[in-house]
């Protein structure tokens, strides 16, 4: 395969990357930001699980701030 090839499949394969991180990103932002705007119905579901209720908060705040890192080179 010609380097030209190969720079441009590289290319391809990194972009194709970025666009998948950035998706998963948007996934967890949204999961992350529905325990703070959801509160009620996740409070009621992490005390079912054995939580406390402000639990829900952290987890939130965590995949937020995860999803953020993943955008991170």
């Amino acid at each position: 395969m010609p380097s030209a090839d190969r720079s441009h499949s590289m290319k391809a394969a990194l972009g194709a990357l970025w666009i998948l991180t950035v998706l998963e990103a948007a996934v967890m932002l949204l999961a992350g930001s529905s325990k703070f705007t959801g509160a009620e119905f996740w409070a009621d579901s992490f005390v079912s699980w054995g939580y406390p209720a402000w639990f829900a908060l952290v987890v939130g705040g965590a995949e937020m701030a995860g999803a953020l890192l993943l955008l991170v080179p």
